[in-house]
């Protein structure tokens, strides 16, 4: 009998987790729907989300609950029903625990803050929004955070409470360049310079407009544009400007017409009906301030009735409606002293104050336990580290003595191994050009010359054909005789290095139109032929790229030698190159890099689009020639 007990409670659980998990794809099915569905009928969506939420209840299904509260408190707030908006946003967050997404119930608290922040209730606006402080602040979303300072500054300018108005339009800006930001930062900026207007710091309030004119062309924002043309014309208003105020205002109230934001507009034609009333254009300003106060009263918000009560009550006075004027009268001072209220002031701020004072010493104490954390551990540590503090002192100084002369061995190998590899390619080098040399002395020479020879005989023939045929060839032999020099020079085997590298200029300047000056300072300095041979071929190479690449009209050689140290410059005034560009570091310069590392020398090189200096700089007792 136990057993078969326990089989239908087995049963009936199974059936109902199986039930309640049909009902639950089901209200997620729902959801998408009536997201899709709220966009074109707002109405058709209110009843699926009725339907969501009664389904969740039933199912204890607190997800679905929260969604469902807070998809009707968006469809409200998009209408501009705050009070009901309000009333649904604070069911979700009843049901907040269910949500994991911190950063979704922060977006909720600030929703929430915002209705109430346009019905004008500023301690619920300031609850709501310390608490979305807090949830963005855990989630590091600083592009909200910065968003919830905004309109918290919006909230103390409201107060007339401006030096806290300041403090958090000073913070969104600051926290808005550093993510980046150019709506947020204009956003901010815009708010920044209302404060300074409002605070007589016309000056510091036009500085901002500017800032928000020249960043606003890439955002192309009409509502950007509103804000900036609406503050321009609070500010023409401030300077007694009336004609640019109404100018700037009417441009305001253009980019508004497409704007679905009923406190806006409600906002707006209050402030349009005061510059009218300014300019004693009583119709139109009454036509406005009326427009204002019935958007007002649709949306139930009591801060905004206060924007055109008074001039509204002014009006019917100065036409003698007393009785409408005592009306208007009356409703303002009753709102202006339940929302502006030194109370209402007092709780705010002492909110504000609270939080920032909680926030501070959970700070501190979150300090103070990483530090008690920090210094137990450091105890434990001490004591372990001086033991092995001593032990791996005795080992590096072992360890240190034999590494010192591993390290020493490996770099003599290393050097040694370079220098052989250099040696062996310029060596190669050297052979090659000697070989190349020979044969075009020998060979191709030879050949032109025996040519030259047999065409000689047929000048009797008087054939000018012939004459042109032996002026080129000896043209041809100077120039075989010319790279056969350049390959191997006699100079450099005749004579030392100095007398090598100016018969060299010499040359170079009589073939070559650029201008080649050479120029010796100081003492002879006696270095191996080897060594001769390599720095001739640098110098040799960077006289050859000058005149191949830098399309300079002069190129300066000079040799310095003193205290066995000898300094080559090579200069020319030509396009420079980038140095930089791996595509311009060919053959010839890896060549001079080789030599370079050969020499044991220094090399600087300077290039621009003024010309090309390149410095060598050899110790002469560094050279290895071993």
């Amino acid at each position: 009998m136990k057993v078969k007990l326990s089989i239908l409670l087995f049963l009936f659980l199974w059936s109902f987790n199986a039930n309640a998990q049909k009902d639950t794809i089901y209200i997620n099915k729902l959801l998408k729907e009536a997201s899709k569905v709220t966009i074109k009928n707002a109405e058709k969506g209110d009843s699926i989300y009725n339907e969501i939420i009664a389904i969740s209840t039933k199912n204890k299904y607190h997800k679905g609950e929260y969604l469902a509260f807070r998809g009707l408190a968006f469809i409200n707030y998009n209408s501009s029903k705050y009070k009901k908006a309000v009333h649904y946003f604070e069911k979700a967050l009843e049901k907040e625990t269910s949500i994991k997404d911190r950063n979704h119930v922060g977006q909720t608290y600030f929703k929430l803050g915002t209705a109430n922040l346009f019905l004008g209730d500023p301690i619920k606006t300031t609850k709501a929004y310390l608490k979305t402080i807090s949830l963005f602040e855990e989630t590091k979303d600083t592009a909200n955070l910065i968003k919830v300072y905004d309109n918290f500054g919006v909230l103390y300018g409201n107060m007339n409470n401006y030096k806290k108005a300041e403090e958090y339009k000073i913070k969104t800006i600051n926290l808005a360049k550093k993510i980046k930001d150019t709506f947020l930062i204009v956003s901010g900026s815009l708010n920044l310079g209302t404060i300074y207007a409002q605070t007589e710091r016309l000056d510091k309030a036009y500085e901002q407009y500017m800032i928000v004119k020249s960043l606003s062309k890439t955002l192309n924002n009409d509502r950007i544009n509103h804000h900036l043309y609406k503050n321009m014309a609070r500010y023409y208003s401030e300077k007694g400007m009336m004609d640019k105020c109404l100018e700037n205002a009417l441009i305001a109230y253009a980019y508004l017409k497409d704007s679905k934001s009923k406190p806006e507009k409600a906002y707006f034609q209050a402030f349009l009906g005061t510059i009218y009333q300014e300019l004693k254009m009583y119709n139109k300003a009454e036509k406005h301030l009326l427009s204002s106060l019935n958007i007002s009263e649709e949306i139930e918000s009591e801060s905004l009735q206060l924007n055109s009560l008074n001039p509204l009550a002014e009006i019917s006075a100065s036409k003698k409606e007393y009785k409408k004027a005592y009306n208007y009268a009356r409703k303002y001072y009753t709102l202006n002293e339940k929302t502006r209220s030194e109370n209402n002031t007092k709780i705010v701020t002492d909110l504000d104050t609270k939080y920032q004072t909680e926030k501070k010493d959970k700070e501190l104490l979150q300090q103070k336990i990483q530090l008690q954390k920090k210094e137990t551990q450091y105890n434990y540590m001490t004591g372990f580290a001086i033991f092995l503090l001593i032990g791996a002192i005795l080992t590096w100084f072992l360890f240190q003595q034999r590494q010192k002369r591993k390290n020493q061995e490996i770099i003599t190998l290393k050097r040694e191994h370079q220098i052989k590899t250099l040696e062996t390619l310029i060596e190669g080098e050297e052979k090659e050009r000697y070989r190349i040399a020979k044969e075009l002395h020998d060979g191709v020479n030879g050949d032109l010359s025996a040519i030259k020879f047999k065409l000689s005989s047929l000048l009797e023939m008087n054939n000018k054909v012939i004459k042109e045929a032996l002026i080129m060839i000896d043209d041809s032999c100077k120039q075989v005789r010319a790279i056969s020099h350049n390959l191997v020079p006699p100079s450099l085997e005749k004579f030392n290095l100095l007398e090598a590298t100016q018969e060299y200029c010499h040359n170079m300047d009589e073939v070559h139109t650029i201008k080649i000056n050479f120029q010796h300072i100081g003492e002879t300095i006696a270095i191996s032929k080897k060594t001769q041979v390599n720095i001739y071929r640098i110098i040799q190479e960077l006289i050859t790229n000058s005149i191949k690449h830098a399309k300079a009209k002069e190129i300066n050689v000079q040799m310095s030698c003193h205290d066995k140290t000898l300094q080559i410059t090579v200069e020319d005034n030509g396009v420079g190159y980038d140095q930089n560009d791996a595509k311009q570091n060919g053959i010839g310069l890896s060549n001079i890099e080789s030599r370079i590392n050969y020499l044991n020398a220094n090399l600087d090189v300077l290039s621009n689009e003024k010309g090309t200096s390149t410095t060598i700089e050899i110790d002469i007792n560094k050279i290895d020639d071993n």
